[in-house]
């Protein structure tokens, strides 16, 4: 193999793996909740970040940083009003689903599809709140599934 043919295949085998790596990163924090310092808080950035890095970026004046603070504020509270309407459709259109699924199985598929559900709730909660910690909202599977 020619120098410049070894040297293009071990930058695209290293552009690659830089990719394969953010890329992995990215799914990763999508999947993983919050870190533990932000639960129970609305998903982005803290407003106080955000608001320094528009003071360094901007050279905003006083009265700018008040009011877009004030926005920032007033979206926050929008959208946390907004996940608390969406959060029950969204708990019942996942139980029709469970609901649904389990009909389609017999009684033993539907044992095993119990604890299945039961096993995926413990791994999130010791990938998403470390080991031995609980959810207090975590979904509760349903009722026992019927013979």
């Amino acid at each position: 193999m020619r120098p410049v043919a070894a040297l293009l295949s071990v930058t695209a085998l290293l552009v690659c793996g830089v990719v394969a790596g953010a890329l992995g990163m990215h799914l990763f924090e999508a999947h993983r909740g919050p870190a533990r310092w932000m639960r129970g808080r609305p998903p982005g950035p803290p407003p106080h970040l955000v608001m320094r890095e528009m003071e360094e970026r901007l050279d905003l004046t006083a009265d700018q940083r008040r009011q877009i603070a004030g926005i920032l504020d007033r979206s926050r509270d929008e959208s946390e009003a907004l996940r608390r309407e969406v959060r029950p459709r969204l708990e019942k259109q996942m139980e029709r689903t469970r609901q649904e699924i389990e009909a389609v199985l017999t009684p033993e598929q539907r044992r095993k599809f119990l604890d299945l559900r039961r096993e995926q709730r413990r791994r999130a909660r010791r990938f998403f709140l470390g080991e031995g910690e609980s959810n207090p909202d975590a979904l509760e599977p349903g009722p026992p599934p019927k013979d």
